[in-house]
C-alpha cells in the first residue's frame, strides 16, 4: 500500500496509507485544495488534481449565489428583448410620501405659502422617518428636500413674528 503525504491547515502532515486517506478525503477532512504527494510524483498538487483521489472527493457544493450567464463580449439582445436579472427594489410607501414633500416645497417657493412649506417639512419628516424603520431609502433625497424647505419657512416665519413683535414694542 502507497503512503501518501498531505497537508491540513497549511501544515503537513505525518504520512497514511491510501485508504486512511481516502477516508478522509469522503469525509471531507481532507479538501481538494489541500496538497497531497506520493512517491512517484513530481510535486505537490491539490488533492481535487490527482486523478486517483478526485472520484473520492464529496461533490462541490454550488455557488452561494447564481450569477447570470455570461454573454459574449458585444453582445446585444434582439429588438424589444430585455433581461434582467436582478429584481427591482421594492417599492416604499415612504418614496411616495417624499416624493410629495419635494413638491410641496418646490410649489411653497412658486406660490410663497408658508402652509405648502408646513406640509413639505411634515411629509418629509414622516418619510425620513418610515425610511429609517423599513430600511428602503428610495427618494430620501426627496424627503430631505422637503425638510429642508420647510424649516426654511419656519424659520422664516419665526423671524416675521419677531420682526413684527419688535416693531409694535417699540411704537407703544
Amino acid at each position: 500500500m502507497r503512503q501518501w503525504h498531505y497537508t491540513q491547515y497549511g501544515q503537513q502532515q505525518a504520512p497514511v496509507e491510501q485508504e486512511q486517506l481516502l477516508r478522509l478525503l469522503a469525509a471531507a477532512q481532507v479538501g481538494r485544495l489541500d496538497l497531497v504527494w506520493t512517491e512517484g510524483m513530481a510535486n505537490w498538487l491539490p488533492a481535487g488534481q490527482v486523478p486517483e483521489l478526485s472520484p473520492h472527493l464529496p461533490a462541490a457544493a454550488p455557488p452561494a449565489y447564481a450569477y447570470p450567464p455570461a454573454q459574449p463580449l458585444g453582445y446585444q439582445p434582439a429588438p424589444g428583448q430585455y433581461i434582467n436579472y436582478y429584481p427591482p427594489a421594492p417599492s416604499s410607501s415612504y418614496a411616495s410620501l417624499a416624493t410629495a414633500a419635494m413638491v410641496l416645497g418646490c410649489c411653497s417657493f412658486l406660490v410663497g405659502t408658508f402652509l405648502t412649506g408646513l406640509a413639505a417639512l411634515i411629509c418629509g419628516w414622516i418619510a425620513l422617518n418610515g425610511m429609517k424603520r423599513t430600511g428602503n431609502y428610495q427618494n430620501k433625497g426627496f424627503a430631505i428636500t422637503g425638510v429642508v424647505i420647510g424649516l426654511f419657512w419656519v424659520l422664516a416665519l419665526v423671524v416675521i413674528i419677531v420682526i413684527i413683535v419688535v416693531v409694535v414694542s417699540n411704537q407703544h
